[in-house]
């Protein structure tokens, strides 16, 4: 039995149906997806900023939400190419530049702090520059290496309802402490820290 083809034959019943019934469905196809790269800073990408784009000889004002990763990519609808089922779509890929000194985990922003040792020991406050603009911070007394001060509300937003206008909920800032050591001492201090030797600490 058989023709000896040694093979079983697929049929597409799409195609067959089509034959019998005046032919396929098949929507023409849109045109082809562009696809722009934007760079932005890192405080942009935390707070969302507009930025306005080029495609087809046409500038484009584009919202970018606060929080956005880098290489993260936003969807235009219809701002593509033609094609005869419509335009396609605008693909915009965002860049973040690193920061020098903030990174990002979550909805919280992280920042190394390095603390004089008097400071470690006796506490006191200090100046920091956030992406909010200056803040006072409390540096607690016996403050050590590698602890984590938190700062409540400034960080990430992660509900907001428009750009830059601080509404809604946010992260915190986490300042990581490093407890600088003093390469030289003074005689009154190498006297102070003897003293401190002699009380056990």
């Amino acid at each position: 039995p058989g023709g000896g083809c040694g093979g079983a034959t697929t049929f597409d019943l799409g195609d067959l149906f089509g034959e019998f019934f005046g032919g396929g469905s098949r929507k023409p196809r849109r045109g082809r997806n562009i696809t722009v790269d934007v760079e932005i800073s890192f405080k942009e990408s935390i707070f969302g900023v507009e930025k306005e784009v080029a495609v087809n000889k046409e500038r484009l004002s584009l919202k970018i939400p606060p929080g956005i990763e880098s290489n993260q990519g936003l969807r235009v609808q219809g701002k593509g190419e033609d094609g005869p089922g419509g335009k396609g779509d605008l693909i915009v890929r965002v860049w973040v530049k690193e920061h020098e000194h903030f990174r990002k985990e979550g909805f919280n922003l992280v920042m190394e702090l390095p603390v004089k040792l008097s400071m470690a020991l006796a506490g006191g406050t200090v100046d920091i520059d956030s992406l909010d603009g200056a803040l006072e911070l409390k540096i607690p007394s016996g403050t050590s290496h590698g602890e984590i001060l938190r700062i409540k509300g400034k960080g990430v937003p992660y509900e907001s309802h428009g750009i830059w206008n601080g509404s809604g909920k946010r992260g915190d800032l986490l300042v990581v402490t490093s407890v600088v050591m003093p390469r030289k001492l003074s005689k009154e201090a190498q006297k102070a820290v003897e003293m401190l030797k002699a009380e056990g600490i």
